[in-house]
C-alpha cells in the first residue's frame, strides 16, 4: 500500500475533511522529495463523553419509600470539561435529585435519589437524564423507576407505663392502647389474646378501629379473682395482616377498704362554740380519692373537715354547735367514702352542752355602736373558739377557768372591720376585762390662772382630770371636765417655753378639795405667795443608737391622783426636772423618770426606759441595746384571705407584754387585727411568735372580718417589761424599772 493508501485508510474513520488533507499533504511530499517516502503526520483525536445512569438499571422503590441510583459519565480524547445533569420525565408524587447536577473537571460520578410518594401507583416510570457539556453533543440515558406495592403493616402500643392494680371486687380500672397502621387497611380488630386470669374480664372501647387511634381497654376483678400478678396480652387483628401484640403487666389485689381511726372517741361542744377530733385514714389496698361523711349529726351542728398540715391521711373533724342545738348525747358515725373501697365506720359520741350564763370574769363594753363587738368568742390556746352572747348591758360573761383566750370583732364602718385577741399564756385575762367601759364621770370644775405670761405654759389637774393652756392661746380661765366624784387634789404647774427654759418654775398644790359641780377652784397664783418654787434634778438617757434621737420626761403623780408633767420633752440626752419640796411631800406621791430614742428611718422605732420613784433623785437612765426587727409575714393564705404573724427577739428584761397590730386599708375596706399576749413570767424564750388565729368553723364567724391577700399590710410590734411583779402595766412601786420597744411599718402586697 503506498503512502496515498494508507493515510486515506488511516483518517477514513475522520471524514473527509482528513481525507482531503492526507492527499494535500501526500502531493507536497512528492513534489518535494523526487518521489522518496516519509512518515505521515496524524491529526488530533477529537474529545468526547458517555453517560451511564442505573446500578443496576432498573431502580424498584416501596411505596413510600425512598431509592436511589449512580449516574457515572466516562470522558475520552481531548474532552474534560464539565458536565451539567437535568432530569426529564419525573412523574408525579415522585421526587428525583441529583447530589450533584454539575460534574466538574475530574468528576465523574455522583448519585440520583428518588422519593417515591406513598400515592403513586404500582408501575414502571422511565425518567430521563440528560447531560450536557460545551462544544459536545448531549447524551440522555434512562432510569426505569419500578413502584412497587408496599406490604400492609400496623403495630400497638400502650400510652403510658403506669403500674396497673385492680381490686378483687373493686372498681374497673382503665388504660389505653394506641394503634399505628397504614392507610390503606381493613378494619382492625382488638382483642385479648391471653393473660386473663379467671375473674377478670377486659372491655374495650371501642372494639374495631376502622382508621387507627385509640382504645380504652377496661379490666375488671371480680369477687372470684384470685390476687397476685398477671400480664394480658392485647391483640390487634385484620384480614391478611400478621396480627399485632402489645404485653401489660397488672396486678389483682384484695378488696380495698378504708378504716376510721380518732384520737378519741367522745367530744363535747358547749352551744355557740366548736370543737373538733383527731381522725386518721388508713387505706387497705386502696389509693384513690375518698370522702369524709358523718351522720346522726344534730340539728343546727355544722361538720367541717380540714386537713392536718401535709399529711392528706390525717383530718380534724370539727363540730360547730349554733345556739339552737339540743342540749345532749348524739352517737354521730363517722365514714370515708369511696367507690370500689369497703368503708370502715366508726362512732363518736358527741355531747351538747348548754351555753354558759353568767360567769366570774364579764367584758363589758360602752360607748358607741362601733366599740360594742359584733362577735365575742373565748378559747383555750387559741383553739376551738367558743362564741359568747352578751347580756343586757353589753357585758360577755364566762368562768376565768374556762379561757386563756378572748377575740372580739368590731365594725367601725361598712366593711371596715377590727379583730382583737388577748391571750394570757399564765391563764388569766381577768386583768383585761375591765378596761373597755367604765364609768365615765360627769362632774367639771372652773377657775382662773394669774401669774402667767405670754411665754408660759400652764397645766391644772383635778384629779385624772387634765387642761393644759396659756394665755397666749386660752385666756386667764380654764374648765375641767370629767372629775371624779370625791376629793381630789389640785396640781398646777408653770412652764416657761420661751429663752431655752423647759422645767416647770412654780408648783401649785392642794390636796384633798371636792368642790361641787360646776364650782370653781378659785384663782390659781403662780405669782402668788402658794406658789412652791421646785427643786431642781438632772434627769439624762444612756444608750441611745446612731441615728437615732433621745429624749428625756419626767412626770409628777400625787397620791391624790393628779398627775403632770414636771418637764419637758426635748430632744436631747440630759435635761432637769422639777420636785416638790420636802416639806410638800407626803407618802403616795410617785415620780416617773423616763428616756426615749426615737429614730423615724425605715419605719418608727421607740426604745424607751422608765422608773417610778417616790422620793425625787438625779439620775441617768440607760436604754437596752437595739434589738432585731421584728420579722412580720403571711403565715397561711387560701387565695382570698390570709394569717399573719409577728415573730419577736425576746429582750430578758423585756418579756411581760407584748403586742402586733396589723392594718390593711384599700378604699373604704379596712381590716386590722390587734393582738396582745401577756406570756408565762416564768418562761424565757428567746424568740416568740404572735400568729393570727384560726377562727373558721367558730359558731357565728363570718370569714369576711379576715384579712385580705394581695394589699399591703402596715404593722406595729411593741414589746415591754419590768423588774416589779405586776399585771398588763409596770406597777406604781418606788424602784421599778420598766423598758419598752416599738417597731412600725409595711409589708408589701406578696
Amino acid at each position: 500500500m503506498n503512502l496515498l493508501e494508507r493515510g486515506v485508510a488511516k483518517c477514513a474513520r475522520y471524514g473527509r475533511s482528513c481525507v482531503a488533507l492526507a492527499v494535500a499533504m501526500l502531493l507536497l511530499q512528492a513534489c518535494g522529495s523526487g518521489g522518496t517516502d516519509s512518515p505521515i503526520i496524524e491529526p488530533p483525536v477529537p474529545g468526547s463523553f458517555t453517560l451511564t445512569v442505573g446500578a443496576p438499571a432498573p431502580s424498584t422503590v416501596e411505596q413510600g419509600a425512598t431509592g436511589s441510583a449512580n449516574v457515572t459519565i466516562a470522558r475520552s480524547g481531548s474532552f474534560s470539561g464539565a458536565v451539567a445533569l437535568v432530569l426529564e420525565g419525573v412523574p408525579n408524587n415522585v421526587t428525583a435529585v441529583v447530589t450533584a447536577p454539575t460534574l466538574g473537571v475530574g468528576v465523574t460520578s455522583t448519585t440520583l435519589t428518588i422519593d417515591v410518594a406513598i400515592a403513586v401507583a404500582p408501575g414502571t416510570y422511565p425518567i430521563t437524564v440528560r447531560a450536557s457539556a460545551t462544544g459536545q453533543v448531549d447524551r440522555t440515558a434512562t432510569l426505569n423507576l419500578v413502584v412497587v406495592q408496599r406490604p400492609v403493616q400496623m403495630s400497638i402500643v400502650r400510652s403510658d407505663a403506669s403500674t396497673l392494680s385492680v381490686n378483687q371486687g373493686g372498681t374497673p380500672i382503665n388504660f389505653n392502647v394506641v394503634l399505628s397502621r397504614d392507610e390503606v387497611m381493613t378494619d382492625v380488630t382488638l382483642d385479648v389474646a391471653s393473660g386473663l386470669p379467671p375473674g377478670v374480664t377486659a372491655a374495650f372501647a371501642p372494639a374495631v378501629l376502622p382508621t387507627g387511634g385509640a382504645s380504652t381497654v377496661t379490666l375488671t376483678a371480680g369477687t372470684s379473682a384470685v390476687p397476685g400478678s398477671y400480664t394480658v396480652v392485647v391483640r390487634a387483628s385484620a384480614t391478611g395482616v400478621t396480627p399485632a401484640t402489645v404485653s401489660v403487666p397488672f396486678t389483682v389485689l384484695a378488696p380495698a377498704g378504708l378504716e376510721l381511726v380518732p384520737s378519741q372517741s367522745a367530744l363535747s361542744v358547749v352551744q355557740n362554740g366548736s370543737n373538733g377530733v383527731l381522725v386518721t385514714v388508713v387505706r387497705n389496698n386502696f389509693t384513690g380519692v375518698f370522702t369524709l361523711e358523718a351522720t346522726g349529726v344534730p340539728a343546727d351542728v355544722v361538720v367541717s373537715y380540714v386537713r392536718s398540715g401535709s399529711n392528706s391521711l390525717a383530718y380534724t373533724v370539727q363540730f360547730t354547735v349554733g345556739g339552737a342545738a339540743v342540749p345532749g348525747t348524739y352517737p354521730v358515725v363517722l365514714t370515708a367514702a369511696a367507690a370500689g373501697a369497703q368503708s370502715a365506720p366508726t362512732t363518736l359520741t358527741l355531747t351538747i352542752t348548754a351555753a354558759p350564763t353568767g360567769g366570774s370574769v364579764g367584758f363589758a363594753f360602752c360607748g358607741r355602736p362601733s366599740d360594742v363587738p359584733i362577735w365575742f368568742g373565748i378559747a383555750r390556746s387559741s383553739r376551738n373558739w367558743t362564741r359568747i352572747l352578751p347580756d343586757g348591758d353589753n357585758t360577755f360573761r364566762f368562768d376565768s377557768a374556762s379561757a386563756t383566750d378572748v377575740a372580739w370583732v368590731l365594725e367601725r364602718a361598712p366593711d371596715d372591720f377590727e379583730i382583737r385577741v388577748i391571750t394570757s399564756q399564765a391563764g388569766d385575762v381577768t386583768p383585761f376585762a375591765g378596761v373597755y367601759c367604765s364609768a365615765v364621770p360627769t362632774r367639771s370644775a372652773t377657775g382662773l390662772l394669774a401669774g402667767l405670761g405670754l411665754s408660759d405654759l400652764a397645766t391644772v389637774a383635778l384629779g385624772p382630770s387634765r387642761v393644759i393652756t396659756s394665755l397666749a392661746i386660752g385666756g386667764a380661765g380654764f374648765d375641767l371636765l370629767g372629775v371624779p366624784d370625791g376629793p381630789q387634789d389640785l396640781l398646777a404647774t408653770r412652764t416657761p417655753v420661751g429663752g431655752g427654759a423647759t422645767a416647770v418654775d412654780r408648783i401649785l398644790l392642794q390636796r384633798g378639795i371636792n368642790p361641787a359641780n360646776g364650782a370653781s377652784v378659785g384663782t390659781l397664783d403662780f405669782g402668788g405667795p402658794g406658789a412652791l418654787i421646785p427643786e431642781p434634778y438632772a434627769i439624762s438617757v444612756a444608750g441611745a443608737a446612731a441615728g437615732e434621737s433621745p429624749s428625756t420626761s419626767a412626770r409628777l403623780t400625787t397620791a391624790g391622783g393628779a398627775s403632770v408633767l414636771v418637764s419637758g420633752t426635748i430632744l436631747a440626752e440630759s435635761a432637769t426636772y422639777g420636785a416638790l419640796p420636802p416639806a410638800q411631800r407626803v407618802a403616795g406621791d410617785m415620780y416617773l423618770l423616763s428616756g426615749q430614742a426615737l429614730r423615724t428611718s425605715g419605719g418608727t422605732t421607740l426604745r424607751a426606759v422608765s422608773r417610778w420613784v417616790s422620793t425625787p433623785i438625779s439620775t441617768t437612765l440607760t436604754l437596752l441595746p437595739l434589738p432585731a426587727d421584728p420579722d412580720v409575714r403571711v403565715f397561711a393564705s387560701d387565695g382570698t384571705y390570709s394569717r399573719y404573724d409577728t415573730e419577736f427577739t425576746v429582750q430578758t428584761e423585756q418579756k411581760n407584754l407584748f403586742l402586733s397590730s396589723l392594718t390593711q386599708e384599700s378604699g373604704a375596706m379596712r381590716r386590722a387585727v390587734s393582738m396582745t399576749y401577756v406570756p408565762r413570767s416564768t418562761s424565757n424564750p428567746s424568740t416568740l411568735r404572735l400568729t393570727t388565729p384560726v377562727f373558721e368553723g367558730a359558731s357565728g364567724w363570718n370569714r369576711d372580718w379576715e384579712m385580705r391577700v394581695a394589699l399591703p399590710v402596715s404593722w406595729t410590734a411593741f414589746a415591754s417589761g419590768w423588774n416589779s411583779p405586776g399585771g398588763t402595766v409596770a406597777p406604781m412601786l418606788d424602784g421599778s424599772v420598766s423598758y419598752s420597744y416599738t417597731r412600725t411599718g409595711v409589708l408589701a402586697a406578696p
